[in-house]
């Protein structure tokens, strides 16, 4: 009803009327003032009230948004990152990428196996890789000497820590274990050579055998280089060619350990053939043979299905990790939580900074890589494995772009396992078109022997070797392109790759900063030329003057 006011019809409105909110809780008051004044003052504690109870609403809310905050957030962001590895998997695997293990063991090839009389007599042999003298003894940067003409082989027994003629101690040895070589020769030839391996166990695969691999290898090196000092080259020949199967027969075992024991075999295979071309009397049939083993050695399947195996082991180990800190592997079981609590206060004592730093990564930086960033660490890891493949499909060795993972993040505590490995992963390319380009540089020069034989001379390019000695000209896997050769005056030739710093320096041997003269230690691999018995001499003159001072 609408009360009018004075002079207006209708009903006037009430002299006792009092206007009251309808929310606030008090009925209408009428009446007198005192009555307004005792209505008013009995309000008072339901306002009180009610503001108290918002207040508790409020509080309870904010605590309860609090901790869904501390919940929730982690437990999305750990979903997120979860999906974005998942979202990587199958983008991989929509390329035809194998990420699992088990799709990546190698087939076993039917057939004797020849590491089951390889292995038992390469443990029956008695170690004498320590008595391996230099097959290729270099005097000076693309000059060298073969270690079987040295009259005396005087050099340093590393394990022993003495100096001495290598000759007699080498004899004994190669005398007592002649019937363990020759098995080990043997076994070579069998139509199938691999060892038996639990690729499951991923990071905790038994690879003992690759020391017995390592050791027969310098051990056909050690013995073919006595043979050759000795005039027994129809043996060393023999041991020869077991120096360079070895390597190629062994090129089943997708782990990148045991590729880079290959790799190394590589080199002391490709030392080997050096020092024994420097011996004259090979036949062409001899060559021939040689050049085949080489040309048969393939190293860059073998290191695409190892970088795929390595890239499958890794989430294994981030499960791991998920668990306990890396830093506590191996053996998780085993550590203490006091004791690292007591080393990292001691680290804070010491020096507050960096212990303060140790604290958080050991704590919660840890905790936090664990549950949200150790899934963007196991996809960076395996971005890096996948551009290791993807730079082995390209057929040659490609420089890495300096400008590429430059991100500090990367770096940073977020990528905690990834960081470690991020440098090895991305030499693993070098590290595979290297013994390809040794291969490739062996089979020039025993093909530029073989037409030196036959014709007088050298050719004046390494396209006039093919058809007849090789199939195409030898490839420069440092840069893709043919392997550098020229003919020089005096009749002799200059090969050479461009290294590593896939530059063209003109064929120079010149060792790069705090490396030794060798083969792969100079700005361009140059096949090294004979040194001259004046050259020979001014070196050990030089050395003898060292040892005096």
């Amino acid at each position: 009803m609408r009360w009018k006011s004075e002079g207006e019809s209708g009903e006037e409105r009430p002299a006792n009327w009092v206007s009251a909110p309808l929310d606030s809780g008090c009925s209408r008051a009428q009446g007198s003032a005192t009555a307004r004044e005792e209505t008013s003052l009995s309000c008072k504690p339901d306002r009180q009230g009610h503001i108290q109870a918002v207040t508790r609403r409020r509080n309870i809310f904010i605590v309860v948004a609090f901790i869904l905050a501390v919940f929730a957030v982690p437990t999305i962001l750990h979903y997120r990152a979860k999906g974005r590895l998942e979202a990587y998997k199958q983008q991989l695997i929509a390329a035809g990428e194998k990420l699992t293990i088990a799709e990546l063991i190698p087939q076993r090839p039917s057939g004797e196996n020849g590491t089951k009389t390889f292995w038992p007599a390469a443990a029956r042999a008695g170690r004498f890789s320590d008595l391996c003298p230099s097959g290729v003894r270099m005097i000076q940067p693309g000059k060298a000497q073969a270690g079987w003409q040295r009259k005396e082989a005087i050099e340093e027994i590393v394990i022993l820590k003495i100096t001495t003629n290598l000759w007699p101690g080498l004899a004994n040895e190669i005398a007592r274990n002649t019937s363990q070589l020759t098995e080990m020769r043997v076994a070579l030839h069998q139509p199938a050579f691999y060892f038996s391996m639990d690729y499951q166990q991923a990071s905790g695969i038994n690879l003992s055998h690759l020391s017995a691999i390592k050791h027969a290898e310098t051990e056909f090196y050690a013995t073919m280089l006595f043979q050759l000092h000795e005039g027994q080259t129809n043996e060393a020949f023999e041991n020869l060619l077991a120096a360079i199967v070895l390597p190629r027969v062994f090129n089943d075992e997708p782990v990148w350990i045991s590729q880079l024991i290959r790799y190394s075999d590589v080199s002391i295979a490709f030392n080997a053939t050096w020092a024994a071309l420097q011996y004259e009397g090979w036949t062409d049939a001899q060559l021939a043979e040689l050049q085949n083993e080489w040309g048969a050695i393939e190293i860059i399947p073998a290191a695409i299905s190892a970088a795929a195996m390595e890239r499958a082991m890794w989430p294994k180990l981030y499960e791991q990790g998920r668990i306990s800190h890396p830093r506590d592997w191996p053996t998780p079981a085993g550590t203490n939580s006091l004791l690292d609590l007591k080393e990292v206060g001691d680290a804070i004592m010491v020096d507050p900074a960096a212990g303060w730093q140790a604290f958080l990564d050991r704590y919660p930086r840890y905790w936090v890589w664990a549950w949200i960033w150790s899934y963007d660490d196991e996809r960076q890891m395996m971005q890096y494995w996948q551009d290791a493949i993807n730079g082995l499909k390209v057929g040659y060795y490609k420089k890495p772009d300096p400008t590429k993972d430059q991100d500090a993040e990367l770096d940073g505590p977020k990528f905690l396992l990834s960081k470690s490995e991020k440098g090895i992963i991305q030499r693993f390319a070098v590290k595979v078109f290297q013994p390809m380009t040794q291969a490739q540089t062996v089979m020039a020069v025993i093909a530029l022997k073989r037409y030196q034989k036959r014709e007088g001379k050298y050719p004046t390019a390494l396209r006039d070797l093919v058809p007849e000695f090789l199939k195409k000209v030898p490839v420069d896997y440092m840069d893709g392109k043919d392997l550098r050769y020229r003919l020089k005056p005096d009749g002799t030739f200059l090969l050479y790759s461009v290294g590593q710093n896939g530059t063209d320096e003109g064929g120079d041997p010149t060792p790069l900063p705090n490396r030794s003269p060798a083969y792969l230690s100079g700005l361009d691999w140059v096949w090294p030329q004979v040194a001259t018995e004046a050259e020979v001499k001014e070196f050990e003159d030089k050395e003898a003057e060292k040892k005096r001072r």
